[in-house]
Formats: structure tokens, C-alpha cells, sequence
């Protein structure tokens, strides 16, 4: 039960809707958050909910007449909804884009003005960006990062930590685990690329609230979007695509773009210099499989998520046309094309991480097309048979035709055995050594 002096304190503190908001609009913004807090229905503690409450004034001002009161009125409900069901992050979320996040029947997206016109430009849904490794991920990404809305920082595998991070440190709620995790996250190698304070990333884990995954992904973002002073978020790690399920759970008004490439491309380079000489991915036999459960991944996601929140786009035709494909992906992200997004080489010296500038020499040009099909040419007969033996059915499927090379009987019996051998796809590639690549030249360096 809410005391009434907290009442007063929140009614107080939204008072301002009353000036931008007429009538009916700005008293249901009230109701249907406030009888949820006398009710008892809301159990979170008296300075949050306040906090809550003193957000909804930062509305005022963007909406008039009809427009208003139907502005409010959907907002009040999916704002009520949100924290009814402990998401604390999305109403936050929701409140400070004035309701333009993509959620459900109740999401603003499509919010009218006075004339009843589509707003653009105000959502603040996280970003994902996924795809297999080589695929197109970090040309992506950069085209994204110049959008003056959006900042994606560089990968740095922060799903596949904080998916296992209670059950391996304990629960997020106890502080000791919060920092035994804070502490991990900062000394993460990835995470120190990022070139931020450390401290300042230390004491926002700490502080993130609510303490659950959803809560740390949103504070570590937090200094990203502080930082380039943009309103919207996302996050680039190719190996998202396998625990999307856990990203709808933490984000679920989240929207996802899948970078698909040709699997032959991908995995000749994967499989030679300069990313072979940082990451080992085994054989191209390994890449197919990987290759093949990425889009097993992702159709499944796309079914989850649905079309106003999966958009899936083949690098061959961003790099065919990339201000059309482009233009869709901020159609489909509720954002205004910017030219400036086609220019994302001018800072992409700036934007990727070091340990990666190696193999991602090519983001600092222009989009072109000299890397598609390159398999014809850098690939022997054996290595296109063996990939396309595992994944011939996804290759035609995404609209990629075969070579016809049929393999002879020996591989045909390495093809059978590689599609029949158990993996732990869930896990990163590992070589036949064991230890990563990546982690044996970063310890052979700190030694």
C-alpha cells in the first residue's frame, strides 16, 4: 500500500503534463500508473517509482489537442504495463522517448501529431547487429554509429557474459556478486579497448538498476550514449545471434538486423590472413556447420521477433547499393536517413577497436563490391564442395547459386561424417589446441 503523502509527492511531480496535456489524456496518464501504486501492484521501492513519476514530465511539450491526449492516454498503459511486470528498464525507456520505443500495440512508433503524421527520429529500442563473423557485421555497424541518433561501440561480447553471469558469480541483487562481475566485465579485454574510465564503468554496474542482466547491458550503454550525446544505443557482436532468445527476454522492445553472406565468402575469410592469424576456425567443414547454425539461429529469432522487429539484408546488396539498402534499415529502426551514414569511413580510423584494425583495413573505404564471390577465385574445388555439402539447402535458400562441383567419394564420406559429428555450436570456435588464438597472443603478450 502506497502512503498518501508518496502520492501527493507523485501527482506533484507530474503536474507539468497538466499544462501540455488536455483533459482526459493527462488525467489517464495519472490514473493508470497511480491506482497501480495504491493498489500495492507495484512493488518497487518509494524513490523509484518517484523517479518514474517525474520522467512523465518530460513530455510536455511534444504533443497538442487530440494528438496529446491520445499520446498519453497509450502511454500511461504501456508505461503501467512495463513496471507491472519488473521492467523497469523498458518504462524508463518508454517515458524518456515520449513513447516512440517499438513495443507492442501500445508502442508509440506510429504516435500522431496534431495531423496524424508518423513521427520519426524518437525511438530509443536497442540495436543488435548480428551475423557470423566475416559477414559484413562491422560495416554495418559503422554505417550505423554515423547515424547522429545512434552510437554502437565496438564488439565486445557482452550477451555471452551476463546470459551465465548469476549462475557462475551468484545473483545480481548481492552486491558482492555485482562486484565480483563489475570487477570481471572491467578487465575484460574487449571491454578495455573501448578506451573509457574504468572507474566510471565499475561504479554504473554497480549502481545499474534494476540489478539483472538487462540492467548491466543498459548501464555499460549508458556511457556510450552519455559520450557521443546520442539518445539511441546498439550493440555489434556477431555471436549475438545465439542467444537472441536472451535479448528478447532483457529487451523486449529490442529490434535485430541480420547481416547474412555468402557462407562460401565467409569461410575463405575466416580461413586465411589476416583474420586466420588472430582467430583459428579449424576448417571449412567447421565454418559450414557454424555458418548453417547462424541461419538456423536466426530464422528462428525472425519468427520470434517478427518483421517490425527482425530485419534481415545480404551484404551483397548493401555493398550493390548501399543508400537503398540503407534507407530501409532506418525505415525499419523508425529513423530519418542521414547522408552523413554513408561517410562512416571518414571516422572509421576512430571507431574501431585496435585489436581489430587488422582485418577491418577495408572499413576505411567506401562501400564496394570487391569482395563478393571471392571464393571463385581464392577457393580450390575442394574447399567450395565441402562447404556447399553441409550447407547447399541454406546457400539456395538466402539465393546463393551452387558451383556444381560435385565432391569425389572420399570427401562425400568427410562430408557425411562432418554433418554427423556433435559440436557445441553454443560455444566459439575452438582449434584443435584448445585455447583461443585470441586469448593465447593476449596472454603470450601480458607474460
Amino acid at each position: 500500500m502506497v502512503m498518501k503523502p508518496l502520492l501527493g509527492m507523485y501527482k506533484a511531480r507530474c503536474k507539468p503534463l497538466f499544462g501540455a496535456c488536455s483533459g482526459r489524456g493527462a488525467e489517464r496518464l495519472h490514473g493508470e500508473i497511480c491506482w497501480k501504486m495504491v493498489e500495492g501492484r507495484l512493488p518497487f521501492r518509494q524513490e523509484k517509482v518517484l523517479e518514474i513519476g517525474a520522467l512523465l514530465v518530460l513530455l510536455k511539450g511534444p504533443c497538442s489537442g487530440r494528438g496529446a491526449a491520445l499520446a498519453t492516454s497509450r502511454l500511461g498503459a504501456e508505461a503501467a504495463r512495463s513496471l507491472e511486470s519488473r521492467q523497469v528498464v523498458t518504462a524508463r525507456r518508454v517515458l524518456r522517448s515520449g513513447g516512440t520505443t517499438s513495443t507492442g500495440v501500445g508502442s508509440m512508433a506510429a504516435s500522431t501529431s496534431g495531423e496524424g503524421q508518423p513521427s520519426e527520429g524518437r525511438r530509443t529500442a536497442p540495436i543488435f547487429v548480428v551475423g557470423h563473423p566475416r559477414s559484413g557485421t562491422t560495416l554495418l555497424r559503422l554505417i550505423l554509429n554515423a547515424h547522429s541518433r545512434i552510437v554502437i561501440p565496438p564488439e565486445a561480447h557482452i550477451a555471452s557474459f551476463l546470459r551465465r553471469c548469476e549462475s557462475k558469480y551468484g545473483p545480481l541483487v548481492n552486491e558482492a556478486s555485482r562486484r565480483q562481475i563489475a570487477e570481471r566485465l572491467v578487465s575484460k579485454r574487449r571491454m578495455k579497448e573501448w578506451e573509457l574510465d574504468s572507474e566510471e564503468m565499475y561504479m554504473r554496474i554497480m549502481e545499474a538498476d534494476p540489478p539483472t542482466p538487462a540492467g548491466v547491458f543498459e548501464a555499460l550503454m549508458s556511457l556510450w550514449t552519455d559520450k557521443a550525446r546520442k539518445p539511441r544505443w546498439g550493440e555489434k557482436t556477431p555471436g549475438t545471434y545465439r542467444f537472441l532468445p536472451e535479448v528478447n527476454q532483457w529487451f523486449p522492445d529490442s529490434q535485430v538486423i541480420h547481416i547474412v553472406r555468402d557462407g562460401r565468402d565467409v569461410a575463405v575469410s575466416c580461413l586465411n590472413p589476416p583474420f586466420a592469424d588472430l582467430y583459428d576456425k579449424g576448417n571449412v567443414y567447421e565454418v559450414a556447420v557454424r555458418w548453417r547454425h547462424a541461419m538456423a539461429c536466426c530464422r528462428r529469432a525472425k519468427r520470434t521477433f517478427g518483421s517490425k522487429r527482425f530485419l534481415q539484408i545480404r551484404y551483397e546488396d548493401l555493398t550493390a547499393d548501399p543508400e537503398k539498402v540503407t534507407r530501409s534499415i532506418c525505415d525499419f529502426l523508425g529513423e530519418r536517413f542521414e547522408p552523413a551514414m554513408l561517410d562512416y569511413h571518414e571516422s572509421a580510423k576512430t571507431h574501431v577497436a585496435r585489436g581489430d584494425s587488422s582485418f577491418h583495413e577495408r572499413t576505411k573505404k567506401s562501400v564496394n563490391r570487391g569482395r563478393v564471390e571471392r571464393w571463385r577465385n581464392d577457393a580450390a574445388p575442394d574447399f567450395i564442395a565441402g562447404f556447399e555439402g553441409i550447407a547447399s539447402r541454406d546457400l539456395e535458400a538466402l539465393g546463393y547459386s551452387l558451383s556444381g562441383i560435385t565432391p569425389q567419394t572420399r570427401q562425400q564420406i568427410r562430408i557425411l561424417y562432418e554433418r554427423l559429428k556433435p559440436r557445441r555450436l553454443i560455444k566459439n570456435y575452438r582449434p584443435p589446441g584448445g585455447q583461443s588464438a585470441e586469448k593465447r597472443s593476449s596472454s603470450s603478450a601480458d607474460g
